[in-house]
């Protein structure tokens, strides 16, 4: 299919910012894949797809962003996140 449409292979050493697949991001975080998939989807963790079907990609220096840390707290811990906003 690639080469139908021209795609070049993913070269991960050719990126201006390092990248992971989003299974190695939900690894890195300590959640499953699905919930890593719900984070982005949601825009909490950055993740992006070159086209639909495709690997999701998300930057590396993203895992430790504050926002991505409190929507991981919000996967492990819900009931916790939830008393921290006084909800």
């Amino acid at each position: 299919m690639r080469e139908r449409l021209g795609i070049p292979e993913y070269d991960a050493a050719n990126v201006d910012v390092p990248m992971i697949s989003l299974t190695k991001a939900a690894e890195t975080l300590g959640i499953c894949v699905g919930s890593a998939k719900s984070l982005a989807k949601k825009g909490i963790l950055p993740a992006t797809q070159i086209l639909p079907g495709s690997q999701w990609m998300v930057p590396v220096e993203a895992l430790t962003s504050e926002a991505v840390r409190i929507g991981v707290q919000g996967v492990v811990a819900p009931d916790k996140v939830l008393r921290g906003l006084s909800i």
